[in-house]
């Protein structure tokens, strides 16, 4: 989750500021600011981590490697469990996370529901089995 991404390094953050010329009573905002801006250019673990899945999404989704046909399978069985639309992405974690296994998926969803990214995910191959089926819910 993201708390837990938060506190992850937080014991080594507060062990490096005062060598780094910080004090340690120093805002989380301050301590997040680049050095160019005169901040601290401690990363922001939450925001980093979702930089990288996104990358990972982005560059591997639809591809026909072994990565791309399990992230196909993983958004495959996360449009089943959520059963909402092709762009699951859009609808709100909070009302929805208890409807989905924990995967890394739901992280992914979970960071752009929190930060407001926007994912459209334009090639979600996903036909319905029948003719004339539609979500359970919309």
């Amino acid at each position: 989750s993201i708390a837990d991404l938060q506190a992850c390094l937080g014991k080594t953050y507060y062990q490096l500021m005062p060598p780094g010329g910080i004090i340690r009573s120093a805002y989380k905002e301050l301590r997040d600011l680049d050095i160019g801006f005169y901040g601290g250019g401690f990363p922001n673990v939450p925001i980093e981590c979702g930089i990288q899945q996104l990358n990972k999404l982005l560059m591997h989704y639809g591809c026909p490697s072994s990565v791309g046909v399990q992230l196909q399978s993983s958004m495959e069985l996360f449009l089943i469990e959520l059963g909402r639309a092709h762009q699951p992405f859009d609808e709100s974690f909070q009302l929805y996370q208890s409807w989905i296994t924990s995967s890394w998926v739901k992280s992914i969803w979970e960071k752009v529901d929190h930060y407001g990214y926007k994912i459209v995910l334009n090639n979600i191959d996903f036909p319905f089995p029948r003719v004339g089926d539609k979500w359970l819910m919309r």
